[in-house]
């Protein structure tokens, strides 16, 4: 027969253990929302840079395979985890045993935007321009008529603050929708009215086909999130121009003459293979 002490004692530790294994349960026992990698409630461009660090890496199916914005129940554990103790597997989004490419396309074309519980916002690691990289933008032309191309020029650091550990970056771009033409058939993740272009030839893209960029456009709310990945494992180093981002002027030329347009970056996320963030400053033009 226990005694009152002997008592307590077992309860209290079979309390911790139900609490630890309960815990364990409940984290493997977490459901997949496909394409919200991160588990914060919403797909963006921080579930992006999850799937690129992933990709390439295989493990057990999910019992049910799909995209279908559901709650699906996980597969078993694959191995290794992201930085923040997250399974591998959360990176498969369609179930199917590897993260490859119609994972990405699921994730960016059909689920981005969708929402599932209470979100968790993302966290932004903001710099200070005087101290840390500067994500900058310059138009190529300061004066536009109506109707003509708005261009401007995208860098990332100097010589004072070079990026050095560079595998993907994610950042908003707010603009003023009432000087960037209307969305019109084309889908909202390959905008043809205002859109992303690559620079080659320098440190971050020297063959041209080293880094990708993905894009979505919500012209209402004058938002475009932007992510810039590398196509392979490892990082780079280096500073100075890595894009050009171009938008269609509207044509209203009442409207729009003598006016001024704001374009500002801003909810930047620049990390290395390992999801480790590095700080880095906005700009705004």
């Amino acid at each position: 027969m226990r005694s009152l002490q002997g008592t307590a004692q077992w309860a209290v530790s079979t309390l911790v253990s139900l609490i630890v294994l309960g815990g364990i349960n409940f984290l493997q026992a977490q459901q997949v929302w496909p394409g919200d990698i991160n588990n914060n409630g919403i797909v963006n461009g921080v579930d992006l840079l999850y799937h690129g660090v992933a990709e390439g890496i295989s493990g057990p199916e999910r019992i049910n395979t799909g995209t279908s914005w559901e709650a699906y129940d996980p597969a078993l554990a694959w191995n290794g985890q992201f930085i923040d103790g997250l399974n591998y597997s959360r990176a498969d989004v369609n179930g199917k045993g590897s993260v490859e490419q119609s994972d990405r396309k699921a994730l960016w074309r059909k689920n981005y935007g969708q929402a599932h519980g209470a979100v968790i916002p993302d966290l932004f690691i903001s710099g200070d321009p005087a101290t840390d990289a500067v994500l900058n933008i310059v138009p190529v032309h300061p004066e536009v008529d109506a109707g003509d191309l708005i261009e401007l020029s995208l860098s990332l650091g100097d010589a004072s603050n070079p990026i050095t550990n560079f595998f993907g970056l994610t950042f908003t771009l707010s603009f003023d929708p009432d000087h960037i033409a209307d969305e019109t058939t084309s889908p909202l993740w390959n905008p043809d009215v205002l859109n992303i272009e690559l620079t080659s030839g320098n440190w971050l893209n020297p063959n041209g086909d080293d880094v990708e960029t993905f894009v979505q456009i919500d012209n209402a709310a004058g938002k475009l999130e932007v992510v810039i990945m590398r196509k392979n494992p490892g990082t780079v180093t280096g500073h100075g121009q890595i894009a050009s981002i171009m938008g269609t002027n509207i044509e209203d030329i009442v409207m729009l003459e003598g006016a001024t347009a704001t374009f500002t970056i801003g909810d930047s996320k620049l990390v290395d293979d390992n999801l480790v963030g590095y700080p880095v400053a906005g700009s705004t033009t």
